[in-house]
């Protein structure tokens, strides 16, 4: 076996298992737990992909299963020690039910109506040949985008609502001109009004992902002669394209349907605090102290029974979210719209439940896998962590590949850190007038600790300097670079000496070697803990069921 093949074959053992369990016949068991045919066969199909195979391989299909017996092994020895009976398992099953039943609900209600004609085809490929200039304003409300809309056809001009309406400096100038688009590279509601909208015509409110617009097409151009042969050879591509875009447009329009029926009302002190609170402003290590916990936030749900969440709520509501769900929450408007994305989806849940999705097979075969996923990686990373590598294997390493552990190219690099670009600018003009940056800095850096040194943020490398890395090389000793945007705000800097690239003593490469080294070791101990399992647990395999899975003809 090549080192690439066993590479990618680890790959697969440490891989997710996916949203469900297939079935089929047993390909083994352990312990009596089936492996399924389907599984093997899935798992195998993933691998030949990334492997890039052309024809069958037993050896392989026989490693695939192999591992797929480790991941099973290791799981059956954390569940028997206990590991379903500690809260964590209990709150992942939770979000692993939760997750499951919302997707079925998704493919039940929204994706299994869904239909793709001929026409919408031809449409798509009319749009993929066709640019449109178009303008717009913006609204938050319905009612806002109307009364933009009637004072339009009353005479008033896109160029000075525009300057009413938008935050945005260039659309407030430019009379809401988003410029020249084609083909999915607009809001979907955007895009489909646009398309059709004739040229000069104002459209009614429409409601995009953002609020709403109201829109007017400046020039429509579609691209002549197009073919058959052309549409032909595209459909196939079209057809995909517009599945995923019919899924996109049916849960936006079901969201905000749901939206619409649950009427949310946000509490201004409650948001507020929340605001604050996620914010930095107040609080502690924790977001959210226990006082503000029990501060009405938002209250929802029919005249009947209207429901209040407080933000103790909303952060137990939120521990479903991904990492990067949480940190789109950067604005009271994304905050406001991540708890309204909350309510929608505890709306969802509650019908599914109410149509008994929660008792299907697909969910549980999905919450079983997740579930056997979770409890995986739970167990793989208690042995990564109890993994040392010897003081002897550390030095080992570095007397071998010592030459190759030097210390980066760093440069010295001076600092001033200010809020907006007009002030940056403003000091520039008076650095370029004699003042010193180091009393500059002192007077008006926003990088915490900075007035301290008088902006010395001493020798950093590239890795440190992350987008401004280029320029900063790139420039000589007492070059003073900016206004530079760094992170929304904006910075001057005075770039320093170079400091050359130095040998690294063993203590300082000691975290490199370590890191390098913890994955092989760490897989030696994962390999001897499962040849422990192996003696323990009874295994057995079909090989008639196995020899079955073939992925060629």
């Amino acid at each position: 076996m090549t080192h690439r093949t066993h590479i990618l074959l680890l790959v697969v053992l440490l891989a997710g298992a996916g949203c469900g369990r297939p079935s089929g016949d047993v390909a083994a068991t352990v312990e009596g737990t089936p492996i399924t045919v389907g599984e093997l066969s899935d798992r195998y199909a993933r691998f030949v992909l990334q492997a890039g195979l052309r024809e069958d391989d037993a050896r392989i299909r026989h490693d695939v299963l192999q591992n797929l017996i480790n991941r099973q092994l290791v799981v059956r020895a954390a569940r028997d020690e206990g590991i379903a009976q500690t809260p964590a398992y209990e709150a992942e099953q939770e979000m692993a039910q939760k997750r499951a039943l919302l997707q079925l609900y998704t493919q039940r209600t929204l994706y299994d109506t869904l239909t793709v004609t001929e026409g919408d085809l031809r449409e798509l490929f009319a749009r993929a040949n066709t640019e449109i200039t178009a303008r717009h304003l913006y609204a938050s409300t319905l009612a806002e985008a109307e009364a933009l809309r009637t004072r339009l056809l009353a005479g008033e001009t896109f160029e000075a609502l525009a300057r009413e309406t938008f935050a945005d400096p260039t659309l407030r100038e430019n009379g809401g001109l988003v410029g020249t688009f084609t083909f999915d590279e607009m809001d979907p509601a955007f895009e489909a009004v646009a398309f059709r909208l004739p040229v000069g015509e104002v459209s009614l409110p429409v409601r995009t992902a953002m609020g709403y617009s109201v829109i007017r097409v400046d020039d429509h151009f579609t691209k002549p002669l197009l073919t058959e042969t052309e549409f032909v050879q595209k459909q196939d591509q079209f057809r995909q394209y517009a599945r995923k875009r019919a899924r996109t447009e049916a849960r936006f329009a079901h969201s905000r349907a749901l939206l619409d029926a649950l009427r949310p009302e946000f509490d201004a002190a409650g948001f507020a605090a929340l605001t604050a609170a996620a914010s930095g402003e107040v609080g502690s290590a924790s977001l959210v102290e226990a006082p503000l916990q029990q501060r009405p936030l938002v209250r929802f749900g029919p005249d009947a029974g209207r429901q209040t969440w407080t933000v103790g709520d909303v952060e137990a509501q939120a521990a479903i979210a991904t990492e990067r769900q949480l940190d789109a929450v950067d604005s009271p408007d994304a905050l406001r719209e991540f708890v309204e994305g909350l309510l929608v989806r505890e709306e969802m849940l509650r019908r599914a439940r109410t149509l008994g999705l929660d008792r299907t097979g697909e969910v549980v075969d999905a919450v079983d896998a997740a579930m056997d996923e979770w409890v995986f990686e739970q167990a793989k990373n208690t042995l990564r962590a109890d993994v040392r590598v010897p003081d002897d294997s550390l030095r080992a390493h570095f007397a071998a590949h010592g030459a190759s552990y030097v210390t980066p190219e760093r440069v010295g690099v001076h600092e001033l850190l200010v809020a907006s670009k007009a002030e940056a600018t403003a000091l520039r003009r008076r650095l370029d007038a004699g003042a010193s940056f180091e009393a500059l800095a002192r007077e008006h850096t926003l990088r915490p600790g900075a007035r301290a040194v008088s902006g010395d943020l001493g020798a950093v490398g590239r890795d440190e300097l992350g987008n401004l890395a280029g320029p900063v090389f790139a420039a000589a000793p007492g070059t003073v670079l900016g206004p530079l945007e760094v992170a929304d705000r904006f910075a001057l800097v005075r770039v320093g000496e170079r400091v050359p690239p130095e040998p690294m003593t063993f203590e300082q490469a000691r975290p490199q070697i370590e890191e390098a080294l913890e994955v092989p070791f760490a897989q030696a101990t994962l390999e001897r803990y499962i040849a422990r399992l192996r003696a323990r647990y009874r295994i057995t395999i079909n090989e008639d069921a196995v020899q079955r899975v073939h992925l060629f003809s």
